[in-house]
């Protein structure tokens, strides 16, 4: 009798042991899941304020074209180089 039990007492802490693994395992896989998606948003928030950067270059790049233009077109009327100019 007294076998029998230790036997099913031994199998019974085996299968709690078990249990117990699965469930670090898959507590461990949620852990890396959310570190995982937290990298994630920084890198996509790193890009996003990049691109906006570059838009933002863009425009004043532009801007300055055009204002370029105009000054040139100005000069080639007047042939002068006041830089007071208000359109």
């Amino acid at each position: 009798m007294v076998e029998r039990f230790r036997k099913h007492f031994t199998r019974l802490l085996r299968q709690r042991d078990l249990i117990t693994r699965k469930l670090y395992l898959v507590i461990s896989m949620f852990v890396v899941i959310v570190f995982c998606l937290l990298a994630l948003d920084r890198f996509q928030a790193q890009v996003l304020d990049a691109v906006r950067a570059y838009v933002a270059g863009e425009g004043f790049w532009s801007k300055g074209q055009k204002d370029a233009v105009f000054h040139l077109e100005h000069y080639g009327e007047t042939l002068t180089t006041n830089m007071e100019i208000t359109r």
